[in-house]
């Protein structure tokens, strides 16, 4: 064999190691290892499977992670390539290929382009927040546009306006402690909604590469409460708490175990702490959304408000496991909780609160609460807080938020939901939550 040739063969061998049967194999793996160590509550490693140059998988129970290596202005890069199976082998490496050509011709993979470029000179935080805040106002209500400018100004302008936004990722834990003194004379919704603006406003400073958008991110991670973050004295009623989220758990296991409330409004109530969707959605779903061999739940189009997110909701082994026992009882219908009156129309939309009210939780928490419940302690456990909007179903509603809500967030997303089925379970039980950093 000449030279150019053991060079090329070698090159070959150097790309595609993987095969779509070791990908599977290593995820069956990843979920019976994991359900295997469960009494133990370990904290679920990825495994990272290298495929060819930049290109690896990391996996995980239930789902694999397409990223894509590389080296900018000589520091080491890492973009998202989408999640598997939703991103096949071959679609992984056609991805990659483009990424390397970009490369070549000297352009960053994800895209950046050279008006981005020019925005990612040396800015204060104030030009950021501002260029940000033009953005977001357009179309926005007057109210809302001037309570935000006001929020802006006072908790965040007045601190950092002319700062390097370089550098304040690492200030942010000032902003928490004075909002948080602020959550004590009970104004938690402000800390509710700054926290909010300074999402946004990383969400913009990443898709425009302004210099320390990564580091502001990570800050913000970081940043945790000791008190819950919906003012749910002013809001439909919600437990925010995990000791009293675990013995509502156990309650209405227990309930249902006794026969007074059915096993189908049961396992509503249990879906919906599960996926934290709204209750409407939960009793009109339909089985034909359900996939099984995908692990999401695919939401049909809205009537209305058809701009809002979450058109698929992943769904975590215990939740697939909650649904494969729902579908021996209502399998043969066509919702997932229908009406007991009537099979062809759903459940009532006062079923779940009523069985909440007769297991005394009436002022406590209602159907709607596990979506309050499950926003407050993901937030204060690190995830960010547009995958739980997104979650919510609530979604971007500006043109530079919505270009970071793509499809490859679902994978981001299913990593949430995955810590948070595990940390019901924990509560349930009444263990400490799991560390959310493996997850993230």
């Amino acid at each position: 064999m000449d030279g150019a040739n053991a060079i090329k063969s070698r090159r070959e061998r150097a790309k595609d190691r993987l095969s779509d049967s070791a990908i599977k194999a290593a995820i069956k793996a990843a979920e019976a290892n994991n359900k295997e160590k469960e009494s133990n509550h370990p904290q679920p490693k990825s495994k990272k499977m290298i495929d060819g140059p930049g290109l690896f998988i990391l996996i995980r129970p239930g789902v694999g992670w397409w990223r894509f290596r590389f080296s900018w202005l000589g520091k080491p890069q890492e973009i998202s390539l989408g999640t598997y199976p939703y991103v096949s082998l071959k679609q992984a490496r056609d991805r990659a290929d483009e990424a390397r050509r970009k490369l070549a011709e000297g352009s960053r993979p994800d895209g950046a382009t050279q008006k981005q470029k020019a925005l990612a000179e040396q800015n204060t935080f104030g030009q950021v927040a501002a260029t940000w805040f033009e953005l977001w106002q357009k179309g926005k209500v007057a109210h809302n546009v001037k309570t935000t400018l006001g929020r802006l100004k006072k908790h965040l302008l007045s601190r950092f306006a002319d700062l390097p936004f370089s550098q304040v990722g690492e200030r942010l834990p000032e902003v928490g402690a004075a909002l948080q003194a602020a959550g004590q004379d009970k104004k938690a919704q402000t800390l509710d909604k700054v926290m909010t603006i300074l999402s946004l406003i990383s969400t913009y400073a990443e898709v425009n590469e302004i210099p320390g958008a990564d580091e502001y991110r990570k800050h913000l991670r970081k940043l945790k409460f000791n008190f819950p973050l919906v003012d749910s004295g002013k809001h439909m009623p919600a437990l925010t708490n995990p000791a009293e989220l675990g013995a509502l758990l156990r309650t209405i296991k227990e309930t249902q175990a006794k026969g007074k409330i059915s096993p189908v409004t049961g396992v509503a109530l249990q879906l919906a702490a599960l996926v934290f969707c709204r209750p409407g959605e939960i009793i009109t779903a339909k089985w034909e959304d359900i996939n099984f061999a995908e692990k999401v739940w695919r939401q049909p189009p809205k009537k209305t408000n058809a701009e809002k997110g979450r058109a698929v909701a992943p769904l975590a082994p215990q939740t697939l496991e909650l649904l494969a026992n729902l579908r021996a009882i209502t399998g043969h219908t066509t919702y997932l909780f229908p009406n007991h009156k009537n099979t062809d129309k759903p459940m009532s939309n006062m079923a779940m609160n009523k069985a909440l009210e007769r297991m005394g939780y009436k002022g406590r928490h209602c159907a709607h609460g596990f979506r309050a419940s499950a926003k407050t302690i993901l937030t204060q456990n690190g995830f960010p807080r547009d995958w739980t909007e997104e979650q919510l179903g609530h979604g971007p509603k500006d043109k530079v938020a919505a270009a970071y809500f793509r499809e490859e967030n679902l994978g981001m997303r299913q990593g949430m939901m995955q810590w948070w089925a595990d940390a019901l379970d924990c509560m349930e039980r009444g263990d400490p939550l799991p560390n959310s950093k493996p997850y993230r």
